[in-house]
């Protein structure tokens, strides 16, 4: 069995190979080479990779050379250990039957779909090692033993050790946070509570308008790890113009000036420290309902009003001492 990293470095024809390190079962290294890539390079990744201009300047070894050197180090038989070994063995234009990739060993093909641990990650959690900390570039072979170790380590516990737990789909995002031992607030109507909230672990407040769902959420927010707060008047406001057939910019704009107000508050209210996210949602649904009501609609046209509906905005803000003492 046999552990491998690598580094890279972009070149005129994409990413191409400056070193490969191989470390055995017992965690000692058994080859390491830096390689001169075919292409002129055009950038060295020197903070990921550690490879500079100079380190390569006398740099002899060609990507065919290690390959051949690969193929006696790793007899059929062999297992080849890495993490992402796709980009690696690409990079090596390199074939092996028998792998095993850290990457998918503590993943699941569901938490895959969203994103793959990182080695950095799992070496961190699981070994309580920090590795790819320094500011010159990743270690190729500190990279190889860590996946070593991690591969060992799943061999003794058992395969469903460091595999992430399923999340329950019934469970809405706020009352699978609540399950951790996070307090959460939910502040919205008692419609929107019941679909996301049920009877869970979330701490939920009905109201029935914006200015009870501000002062509700004021007397709450020193006491809880996430407070939820949904105002609603815009939403409505937008309703009842498109209900009317009218267009009245004045009055919606006095409905957002009075959200402001709200929001502007109910930052007041936080402890210093807290993270505050305004989200402002997706935009007007009415007109996507009304072409895919209609009979005959382009599929560009749609397009477009799905596209506008997305937009939307996040703005994000952290409550300082300076603003709390004001």
């Amino acid at each position: 069995t046999r552990s491998s990293d690598l580094e890279m470095c972009e070149t005129a024809e994409g990413m191409e190979l400056t070193r490969l390190s191989v470390v055995n079962e017992s965690l000692d290294c058994i080859y390491d080479t830096l390689v001169k890539p075919t292409n002129p390079i055009t950038d060295y990744k020197t903070q990921f990779s550690g490879i500079t201009e100079k380190s390569l300047e006398n740099v002899t070894k060609t990507l065919g050379s290690v390959q051949r050197d690969l193929g006696r180090l790793l007899p059929a038989h062999a297992i080849l250990i890495g993490h992402s070994l796709e980009n690696d063995l690409f990079a090596l234009k390199f074939i092996h039957d028998s792998v095993i990739d850290t990457s998918i060993l503590y993943s699941t093909p569901a938490s895959r779909a969203k994103y793959k641990p990182s080695l950095r990650y799992l070496s961190r959690k699981h070994l309580g090692l920090t590795i790819q900390a320094g500011s010159d570039g990743h270690c190729s072979i500190e990279d190889a033993k860590a996946c070593m170790r991690l591969v060992l380590l799943k061999f003794e516990r058992g395969s469903d050790f460091g595999i992430p737990k399923a999340a329950d789909a019934s469970q809405s995002f706020f009352s699978q946070l609540a399950t951790t031992g996070n307090h959460v607030t939910f502040i919205d109507t008692p419609g929107l509570i019941q679909r996301y909230c049920g009877v869970g672990n979330v701490h939920s407040i009905p109201c029935v308008n914006d200015d009870e769902a501000l002062e509700k959420a004021c007397k709450v927010a020193e006491k809880t790890d996430l407070l939820w707060v949904h105002f609603h008047a815009v939403e409505m406001e937008m309703k009842v113009q498109h209900s009317v057939g009218t267009s009245n910019s004045a009055a919606l704009n006095e409905v957002l000036q009075a959200t402001d107000s709200r929001v502007k508050a109910l930052f007041a209210s936080l402890p210093s420290g807290t993270a505050c996210l305004v989200i402002a949602g997706s935009g007007d649904l009415h007109e996507v309902n009304g072409f895919l009501k209609a009979q005959r609609v382009k599929h560009r046209t749609l397009a477009d009003a799905v596209k506008r509906v997305r937009s939307g905005s996040l703005h994000i803000g952290v409550k300082t001492d300076d603003e709390e003492e004001d």
